[in-house]
């Protein structure tokens, strides 16, 4: 399960007997920090070349993961809309 990012599925509680619609999805952020100039941050501060490798590759390692999950919420989502149309 990611730890950074997240798949944000807006139509994680729809049913049966609501409208139909495209399923979509989000990639968001689970925490935001912000450093002090305000921009938003997604990795701690950095100090040398171990760090910078450590926290690319957590950060492409979420990223894969959560390119799973979001294809598969789309699938899952499509699937329960389609099944419900028959």
């Amino acid at each position: 399960m990611p730890d950074i990012f997240a798949v944000y599925n807006p139509l994680r509680k729809w049913k049966k007997g609501d409208l139909p619609g495209d399923p979509i999805i989000s990639i968001v952020l689970n925490e935001i920090w912000t450093n002090n100039e305000g921009r938003i941050a997604v990795t701690a501060t950095l100090a040398n070349d171990s760090e910078i490798d450590y926290a690319i590759d957590k950060l492409q390692k979420d990223l894969e993961s959560v390119r799973k999950e979001s294809k598969h919420v789309l699938k899952t989502q499509n699937e329960k809309m389609r099944v419900s149309l028959l």
